[in-house]
């Protein structure tokens, strides 16, 4: 874990050797290296990086040496730390909180993290679509070696869905877009129903992108905006193909594609195959 966050690992890989730049990176490395230590649940660790025996945080980037030598990273993780106490409010009901963020387990940091982000979309999914957090309570008692960790969520209010605001689309007639979304103006914001949204443009074919997008801030009657931004694939395509069996002899094949014949998504396609040649 320490390796894979370490840019002076990568570095070392990439033969780097200018001096400025390795003692930049030295640096960087503390943050990166204690983050590593935190998402393994090590909060007692202590961290060294010398250049050439100098400690590369006292090194002044003033006098920066001609050339790097040698560099030693000393790295002691401590003992692991769990959690006391692994707690979120307010709660959404049926939140599914990931496993790791229990009493008495490994207190990862990357725990802390999903839970948190797992505490948002519990919110999202009961239509509390600008739910986000509002800030954390985290205390590592190096003594008891346990970590006690409190979210804070924000909720915000219940949301329903407003208008639907097309963007991009050229040939495609902007209702046979809407039924084809299954877009539905006015329910309880549901996050999953913009994800089969976005699913069901793409499959058909027509877009070269889909993203869905909700507005930055609610309307003042309660409702969100949702802005769908697509690209169009280009509207005809052909293709053609030769194959050869020491039996039959050679086929030849071709096609034309047309994706929006009448800006509905209709599509027409014509094949046409040669076989058994010579």
């Amino acid at each position: 874990t320490l390796l894979a966050a370490s840019l002076l690992a990568d570095s070392e890989a990439e033969e780097i050797d200018d001096p400025l730049d390795l003692i930049a990176t030295a640096r960087a490395d503390y943050g990166r290296l204690l983050a590593a230590l935190y998402s393994e649940g090590h909060y007692g660790g202590t961290i060294s990086i010398l250049i050439d025996g100098r400690e590369s945080a006292d090194i002044d980037p003033a006098s920066v040496p001609a050339d790097v030598k040698h560099i030693l990273v000393r790295v002691d993780p401590g003992p692991k730390f769990r959690f006391s106490a692994a707690r979120m409010r307010p709660y959404a009901p049926g939140t599914d909180l990931p496993p790791a963020y229990r009493d008495g387990l490994p207190a990862y940091s990357s725990a802390i993290k999903d839970a948190a982000q797992a505490g948002v979309e519990g919110w999202r999914a009961l239509g509390h679509a600008k739910a986000e957090i509002s800030g954390q309570d985290i205390v590592a008692d190096h003594g008891g070696r346990s970590v006690e960790s409190l979210i804070f969520l924000e909720s915000g209010p219940k949301l329903a869905f407003g208008e639907l605001h097309l963007n991009g689309q050229d040939r495609m007639r902007a209702k046979r877009i809407l039924k084809i979304a299954g877009y539905r103006k006015g329910e309880t914001f549901d996050p999953e129903l913009l994800d089969r949204m976005a699913s069901r443009l793409r499959q058909t074919g027509i877009f070269r992108a889909v993203t869905v997008r909700e507005a930055e801030t609610a309307n003042p009657d309660g409702t969100l905006d949702i802005h769908v931004d697509v690209v169009e694939e280009a509207l005809r395509r052909f293709g053609f193909g030769a194959e050869y069996f020491s039996a039959d002899g050679a086929q030849l094949s071709a096609f034309w594609l047309h994706r929006n014949l009448f800006g509905g998504g209709e599509r027409l396609r014509f094949d046409a195959t040669l076989d058994s040649l010579g």
